[in-house]
């Protein structure tokens, strides 16, 4: 694969030559008249395992651009993994060869020994723990043994230890470094390399205070090498999809981690003491690894426990709450506090009615300290737009707008960690006086109304900036335009027809003289999901999509200030979708007819006076006549969009409308009758 590779540059390792006579024999450039050599340092530092990662970022990118150009001359060339399956087969994490087997089977039998040597830990937690460790292992095996159906997947070195990296130095600064040793080569997501190189080669410490930092600079040399050969990194794979990427392989990284350790923790000294011949290095990777741990445990407690408790710590914790684990909590905490200076404790999570509240409890000052959260789990991708407009709005070191980032902050709650399929962080809106409101007075709803205004105004100053330079670190505007525009909820046929059944339930009930012309709709141009389209004629902005109560947190008795929460069915629209949908979801017609004009007006006033903020002219963005015009063209979606969630025949959704105490739905489902009958 890698000869035939029409002349791409390999910039991740040595040359390798082709031996006519015998195709087995390697023949490798010598890299060590390079300069290269053996690290000069067992754990990784900062400057060594950036090193590594740019090395890594060049070996990936090559897959790909390989896979590209070999594309263009096959038709019928669907991927490396296709094409060259046996290079990829799995032999050390795996049940089809015997020698995989027996090194899997002797290092579980060796955890399942370790855990009795936890201190900390009861009989029924060990014994748990030994039962979770067979569904562990065998999703592990799911994992190295087959690409991934979700992400794209590269040539994976698979084994990067410190063993198999060697580096070129400038005196003790490592500048550069090629990989060796490419006998355990996957087909798999580029995290997978990632995770393996910092977790197996630096220490729990080091990954504390860097590990994030780690992975921002990994996808920063991964986008700048795509780029070089004019790819779009968010085409191929964003940022967005690397951070859901490595949710998913840190589980089996982890388990990996702890298999590695069992051997390397035992020492070189210990090693070559006991290893005189090959038939006994043989006996302790696939066979009677007991032999050799059992008196290793025996004879170095103290050293065992000091370096073993906190990786089984972790890998505990990531089973006990699966969608947060303590590398997540690093992250989280030092958004919070801005600062390394704290000893992590432990981390909760609390049920709480219908939400979750995370708590991490750390040292601060020698102070306990408890730092509580909101804790949204996710699953799919039905929130994927949220966890996306958290990351790009919200987590402001990414974020390059000042006027943005102040805009938000008065709109949604501060977040501090966001990944699609796994959870969302958010500050506890309740504990700073915000909480959810039953019925809505003019006052209340003129506080919504300049929230929304600001909110769109963020999207309008984001817009316009990135047109001229990027506003993201890892996006460019038009990127982002991509992202919000992808159909996130309306995707599966069951969701559609669970919308429709709604709508037709509520036209039944209300209108049944106007069942058959309603039920045309799902197939024709009129639909509910072409309707969700951003506008061709109005501007469009970033919407919030479901202004119901439930989603709108008012603080103190006077309602002066709200939060928006709740996100996945954000769109790109006229700002009149959002206006409309919370009115006809949240108030009554006579309300409507009363305050209407005034509320357009405000709304008006507001979006101008944010944008003046900025030394922008709002009209250069939307003029007051084109404002009020789109409420004609938006009117329908939101009318359907109201009654759809107000009569699900969901019982799920039964629960959630009797919560939100929609407003008079039947005056929706009249106003869209009316409509449908003066189209008719």
């Amino acid at each position: 694969m890698v000869n035939d590779n029409n002349n791409l540059p390999i910039k991740w390792g040595a040359r390798h030559y082709k031996f006519e006579k015998d195709e087995t024999l390697l023949i490798l450039d010598d890299i060590s008249v390079d300069g290269f050599m053996l690290g000069k340092i067992e754990k990784l530092d900062l400057e060594h395992c950036k090193v590594g990662l740019k090395a890594l970022a060049r070996l990936h990118t090559f897959s790909i651009q390989l896979e590209n150009e070999k594309c263009k001359e096959n038709p019928n060339y669907i991927n490396h993994y296709n094409a060259y399956p046996s290079a990829f087969d799995e032999f050390l994490f795996s049940y089809k060869n015997k020698f995989a087997e027996s090194y899997m089977n002797a290092a579980m039998r060796c955890i399942k020994l370790s855990f009795d040597y936890l201190p900390h830990l009861s009989p029924n937690e060990r014994t748990e723990l030994k039962d979770n460790l067979q569904d562990t292992l065998n999703e592990l095996v799911e994992a190295m043994e087959h690409p991934s159906k979700k992400f794209k997947n590269v040539f994976c070195h698979g084994d990067i230890w410190h063993k198999n990296i060697m580096f070129k130095y400038s005196g003790e600064t490592p500048i550069e470094c090629n990989l060796i040793d490419f006998q355990a080569l996957r087909f798999l997501p580029v995290v997978h390399d990632v995770l393996f190189l910092i977790y197996i080669n630096t220490t729990h410490e080091f990954r504390q205070e860097n590990l994030y930092k780690l992975l921002e600079y990994y996808y920063a040399e991964f986008s700048n090498e795509l780029k070089t050969f004019g790819l779009n990194p968010y085409e191929i794979f964003s940022f967005h999809d690397f951070l859901e990427s490595y949710t998913e392989y840190l589980p089996s990284i982890k388990i990996i981690h702890i298999y590695y350790k069992q051997l390397h923790d035992l020492g070189d000294e210990y090693l070559s003491a006991e290893f005189k011949i090959k038939s006994d290095a043989l006996e302790l990777t696939i066979g009677n690894r007991e032999k050799y741990l059992l008196p290793a445990l025996e004879t170095n407690y103290n050293n065992f426990v000091d370096k073993m408790i906190p990786l089984y710590d972790v890998y505990i914790e990531s089973i006990r709450n699966p969608h947060i684990v303590r590398e997540e909590c690093f992250e989280i905490i030092r958004r919070k506090i801005h600062s390394d200076d704290y000893v992590f404790k432990n981390l909760q999570v609390l049920p709480n009615h219908s939400k979750n509240l995370l708590k991490i409890t750390i040292s601060l000052n020698e102070t306990i300290t408890d730092l509580k959260f909101f804790l949204k789990y996710l699953n799919d991708d039905f929130n994927r737009k949220e966890a996306f407009i958290y990351q790009i709005l919200s987590l402001n070191n990414l974020l390059s707008n000042t006027e943005v980032m102040s805009l938000i902050k008065q709109v949604m709650p501060d977040c501090y960690y966001s990944v699609n399929a796994r959870s969302i962080v958010l500050e506890n809106l309740e504990v700073k006086g915000f909480k959810n409101v039953r019925t809505l007075d003019y006052k209340s709803v003129d506080t919504v109304i300049k929230t929304l205004a600001k909110f769109h105004a963020a999207y309008l100053f984001l817009e316009q900036k990135g047109q001229t330079e990027k506003v993201h670190k890892f996006y460019d505007f038009s990127d982002i335009t991509s992202e919000l525009n992808k159909e996130t909820i309306y995707t599966k046929s069951k969701i559609v027809s669970a919308a429709y059944d709604g709508l037709l339930s509520a036209v039944n009930e209300l209108h049944p003289s106007m069942l058959s012309e309603i039920s045309k709709l799902r197939d024709s141009e009129e639909n509910f999901v072409n309707l969700l389209q951003p506008s061709e004629t109005y501007k469009n902005v970033l919407c919030h999509g479901n202004l119901t109560l439930e989603n709108i947190m008012f603080k103190g008795e006077d309602r002066s200030e709200c939060r928006l929460v709740d996100f996945k069915q954000s769109r790109l629209m006229p700002p009149s979708y959002d206006i409309l949908t919370f009115l006809y979801m949240t108030t009554t017609q006579n309300f409507r007819d009363q305050y209407f004009n005034q509320i357009i007006q405000s709304y008006y006033n507001y979006l101008t006076q944010e944008v003046q903020r900025a030394k922008l002219n709002v009209t250069d963005f939307l003029t007051f006549n084109d404002f009020k015009n789109s409420f004609n063209e938006i009117k329908v979606v939101s009318l359907l969009q109201a009654t759809i969630l107000s009569h699900s025949k969901n019982d799920k959704n039964k629960n959630v409308r009797e919560k939100l105490q929609f407003k008079n739905p039947k005056e929706n489902v009249s106003l869209l009758m009316d409509h449908y009958r003066n189209t008719v």
